[in-house]
């Protein structure tokens, strides 16, 4: 029989991974910093246009158009979902950070699929339904 206590488990020997994901963003840092750059240059105005869009109007606007999308994307109950949870998240105070991350994915949600029309191989790889 294997006699093993709590503490021998506890001091196995620890995988090195922070180390290696530090190097890895710094390699990638050191040497594709340009491409990043060029990367930054085409996606940064665009989600900064979006952010200011959800921002600029009052938010039960913002929450009435955006549950009247779900309501058109979905059913009832989602829509519902959608207005109650961004109106929380005003009467919470953390719309902007909420803002800037529906920014963030709204972009690619949009821009994706539309840029992959014609290239079969890269539709099938962002929608394999």
């Amino acid at each position: 029989m294997l006699a093993t206590s709590e503490s021998q488990l506890m001091n196995l020997p620890k995988i090195p991974l922070e180390k290696w994901v530090d190097w890895l963003v710094a390699w990638l840092q050191d040497n594709l910093a340009p491409f990043f750059g060029f990367i930054t240059s085409i996606i940064e105005p665009l989600v900064t246009f979006f952010e200011s869009v959800l921002t600029s109007l009052p938010t039960m606007v913002t929450a009435l158009v955006l549950a009247i999308l779900a309501l058109l994307a979905s059913r009832w109950s989602i829509a519902a979902f959608t207005s109650v949870g961004l109106l929380l998240i005003d009467n919470l105070g953390y719309w902007n950070e909420s803002a800037e991350t529906i920014s963030l994915v709204l972009f690619p949600a949009l821009s994706l699929p539309q840029s992959s029309a014609g290239f079969y191989f890269l539709w099938n790889l962002l929608c394999p339904w």
